[in-house]
């Protein structure tokens, strides 16, 4: 069942109020149940919550222009065929959920893929090698070529390169926006974004419509890359910037970390050298992330066996959706 506009607005403006940001809001929503019961509890409800004293519950009784604001975006938004997938929607993904996502997002295309547990992402610098171009642009070919779906963030360079290589292989892929889902950006790649979309693919955003571009919503963009990835491809880094920080998201939420191997001096390839020597497996083909997915796989299903309860039938532990 969709969630209704007004429910989505009243979450969203949640992260309007001083002091309640996106994980703050998603807390709320958990404890209380739903956005309308965050707003209709009385102050005394609040009183663990450090954050909302009583200038901060003012704002929250007083917050209907916000409200309604967000809802005319949101409306916009059905209207020019673009999905709201809040994260208490049954449509929101498991995988994405588990690392604590982003409270919204933004889904332009195909959002089945949102639920494939065999994607692939991707991330290096904007001012790659060519060598490391043409490299990406392969691997991710045949990856998609076997069903993977490609992820990646839309930039130049290997983004790009990710991107293109899925759709040249008649795959799906993913591009995840820095920006509003409304904010092309880069403007250079306008093009791609459409194409991707024509082809089966999904544009996927978590700030409001016309965001444009910043360093806070390209960080986040990168941890919502890695989350919904079951394996990250490091390409190219010279060991800074943001290509390192999707490097560490993907560390924190545990994916499987691969990187060409470092002997094929796809440059930059400092920051590779870097990651290979610590938690990055090196790879030449496309092949050997095939295999060690599959390897993750089995070992995933034996455990699960294992862990079975005798009283429930089940050994998976239980996941807090807003954690």
């Amino acid at each position: 069942m969709t969630t209704s506009n007004k429910t989505i607005a009243k979450a969203v403006a949640l992260t309007e109020i001083s002091g309640i940001a996106d994980s703050r809001a998603k807390k709320l929503i958990q404890d209380f149940g739903s956005p309308e019961a965050v707003y209709d509890a009385s102050l005394a409800e609040f009183s663990e919550y450090h954050y909302i004293d009583e200038s901060t519950y003012d704002a929250l009784q007083s917050h209907e222009a916000t409200i309604n604001q967000i809802l005319s975006e949101l409306n916009r938004c059905r209207q020019n065929g673009i999905d709201l997938i809040p994260i208490f929607d049954e449509q929101y993904p498991d995988r994405l959920k588990a690392v604590s996502g982003p409270l919204l997002l933004y889904a332009q295309g195909n959002t089945a893929l949102l639920s494939r547990d065999n994607s692939v992402g991707f991330t290096g610098t904007r001012e790659a090698s060519e060598e490391a171009i043409d490299w990406t642009q392969t691997v991710a070919a045949e990856l998609a070529a076997e069903d993977r779906v490609i992820i990646s963030g839309g930039a130049t360079g290997i983004d790009t390169a990710a991107h293109s290589g899925a759709l040249d292989a008649a795959g799906e892929t993913i591009s995840i926006l820095g920006t509003g889902i409304n904010v092309p950006f880069p403007e250079e790649n306008e093009q791609l974004f459409e194409r991707i979309v024509d082809n089966n693919g999904l544009l996927l955003a978590q700030r409001r419509i016309d965001a444009g571009p910043s360093r806070s919503g390209f960080l986040n963009r990168n941890a919502t890359l890695t989350g919904l990835s079951h394996a990250v491809i490091v390409v190219a880094t010279d060991g800074s910037g943001g290509t390192m920080s999707t490097y560490s998201d993907a560390k924190s939420q545990e994916r499987l970390i691969f990187c060409p191997d470092p002997e094929l001096e796809l440059e930059p390839v400092a920051g590779i050298k870097q990651i290979a020597a610590e938690e990055a497996i090196p790879i030449r083909r496309y092949e050997e992330v095939l295999a060690n997915q599959d390897c993750e796989k089995s070992s995933t299903a034996i455990n699960n066996t294992n862990n079975v309860s005798p009283d429930t039938g089940s050994g998976q532990s239980s996941i807090d959706d807003f954690s």
